[in-house]
């Protein structure tokens, strides 16, 4: 009788052994397959190196947890099983912290902080990812999340706290990444810093998930879908956002001006900008500077719509001209028109550039005669060359 029990308790373990495997190596061969995306494209930029890491340091802690029940299952002897058990379980938590560490670098790079803010949050989490290394580490010695006795292993409450802990400390930074930015972030940065932040509550809804489903490997689950998540957002990016300047590209523009037209709000204002005699610029100091000029020009209308124009829509509409979609009546307009000529002004002397750099700029509000976005657009334009002829007639 006994070992008819002992035999159909080796099977359940091994069922749930090859269930456990199969759902991490198929959570691995997706992360791999992001990672090959990412490495293809060779996009180095600074916050997607860290996505790379992110990637990385996951697939490596899921490869270790895959093979963890499997192996396990294998082992007959108690004390060689406690061993097994205790070793595989600091070296996956220990990869664990690594991992989560990585989201929360690229988290932070993401959102632009400044260099105070940006060492502020990477040194305290450096710091705490240290400390709780070092207590997985050294947990055979001090029992404080594990230990062997008597030849088997167990677990301490405090690993639970290190769970807590984990996850707990994701959604602190997140907050208060968001909480300190919010009202400087534009709205394409705070789309994007929303997104990135979403990690941290796929497996805390997983985890809720788990007290029903039973001891599924949620962390592999979740964590990859959250991953998933970032990668489509990443890819909409590269679909919607101008890759030079960092701002929307023409056909998100367009798709926004009818939306908003759609919603037919009071006062729905489009202003266009035209940088005045930007072909002198290319001829005379060549096209990198004009793509500086360019990479300025949107700096600063960033720069401008912030606090309560935060909401805005900005775009390059092609070229040297750019579109600014937002809520505003006439004399807000001529207080955030008066607002970019200055701060193009101050960007231009804090960079000592060698050449001129102003605005031309053109108006329009939405009417109802207007059908499609194109003759939203057509107003602004019109007014605008009315502007860059009245600026050349003055010399400027």
């Amino acid at each position: 009788m006994k070992k008819h029990v002992l035999i159909s308790y080796r099977i359940t373990i091994l069922t749930a052994a090859s269930l456990a495997l199969e759902l991490n190596l198929f959570c691995i061969a997706e992360l791999a397959f992001i990672l090959y995306r990412v490495l293809r494209r060779n996009d180095r930029q600074l916050s997607q190196l860290k996505f790379r890491d992110m990637v990385l340091w996951h697939i490596i802690a899921l490869t270790v947890n895959a093979v963890s029940p499997f192996a396990v299952s294998r082992i007959s002897d108690p004390r060689s099983l406690a061993i097994a058990r205790f070793l595989l379980y600091m070296i996956y938590y220990i990869l664990l912290n690594m991992a989560i560490r990585s989201w929360c670098i690229f988290f932070v790079y993401s959102a632009e902080l400044d260099k105070k803010s940006q060492k502020a949050f990477l040194t305290y989490e450096n710091v705490s990812t240290a400390v709780i290394i070092f207590m997985n580490a050294t947990s055979q010695f001090t029992h404080i999340f594990y230990y062997m006795e008597d030849g088997k292993m167990g677990v301490t409450p405090y690993m639970q706290v290190q769970i807590t802990y984990l996850f707990g400390s994701q959604f602190a930074i997140a907050a208060r990444v968001i909480f300190s930015t919010r009202k400087h972030m534009s709205r394409l940065m705070r789309q994007k810093i929303c997104l990135i932040a979403t990690y941290p509550i796929i497996p805390f809804l997983f985890m809720a998930l788990r007290a029903v489903t039973g001891n599924l490997p949620y962390l592999a689950i979740s964590n990859t879908m959250a991953i998933l998540i970032m990668y489509v957002g990443y890819l909409d990016n590269l679909v919607s956002v101008d890759p030079l300047t960092g701002i929307n590209n023409r056909d998100h523009m367009a798709e926004h001006i009818q939306r908003k037209m759609d919603e037919n709000p009071d006062h729905l204002c489009l202003l266009m900008f035209d940088i005045n005699h930007f072909k002198r610029i290319n001829d005379t100091y060549g096209h990198v500077e004009g793509d500086n000029a360019l990479k300025l020009i949107s700096e600063a209308l960033c720069n401008c719509f912030r606090g309560p124009y935060r909401s805005s829509f900005l775009g390059r509409y092609g070229g040297d001209e750019f579109i600014v979609v937002l809520e505003a009546t006439e004399e807000e307009s001529d207080e955030l028109l008066e607002n970019i000529r200055q701060e193009v002004a101050h960007l231009h002397d804090e960079r000592a550039l060698p050449y001129s750099l102003t605005l031309s700029a053109g108006r329009a509000w939405y009417s109802r005669e207007m059908k499609t976005p194109e003759e939203f657009v057509a107003v602004a334009d019109k007014d605008l060359y009315l502007d860059k002829a009245r600026m050349h007639r003055e010399g400027k």
